[in-house]
């Protein structure tokens, strides 16, 4: 047993085991606005800024299809929503926007009935980002 030295500057007592999210959360710092499914920021065409940092999951499990890295996840998530200004196709990167091994997926519907239309994890011309081609989309009327 080694004795704690050194100054205490917050004290918080519960009356209930802390949730291993709540812990984090204590000492990450805020999470991003669009953390959640619920909280997804809406985007429209051009660079978009963001960051993952302090991020929970709340994302599905991906399909099969999905696992390029192995793993049928995501870790520290975020959400955006898209609406089309014209018919056409989607792509969005992360290539030139992250400096660490990213991962992408598109979805139809609303949080907890989402169905997956398109996601990717590697691309060949950008070594730890990735791209990601939708299906073809109608604008909206």
């Amino acid at each position: 047993y080694q004795p704690y030295v050194g100054d205490i500057d917050d004290v918080r007592i519960y009356d209930r085991a802390l949730s291993s999210d709540e812990i984090y959360q204590l000492y990450a710092g805020p999470l991003p606005s669009n953390d959640l499914c619920t909280d997804a920021v809406a985007i429209g065409e051009g660079d978009t800024s963001f960051t993952n940092i302090n991020a929970t999951t709340d994302g599905p499990a991906l399909p099969l299809g999905c696992a390029e890295g192995g793993e049928l996840g995501f870790a520290a998530d975020i959400w955006f929503t898209y609406t089309p200004e014209r018919s056409g196709t989607v792509t969005v990167s992360t290539c030139g926007q992250v400096d660490y091994d990213s991962r992408l997926a598109a979805y139809l519907g609303s949080c907890g009935s989402l169905e997956i239309i398109a996601c990717n994890d590697e691309h060949p011309d950008c070594a730890i980002a990735c791209w990601l081609v939708s299906t073809p989309h109608r604008a909206v009327q």
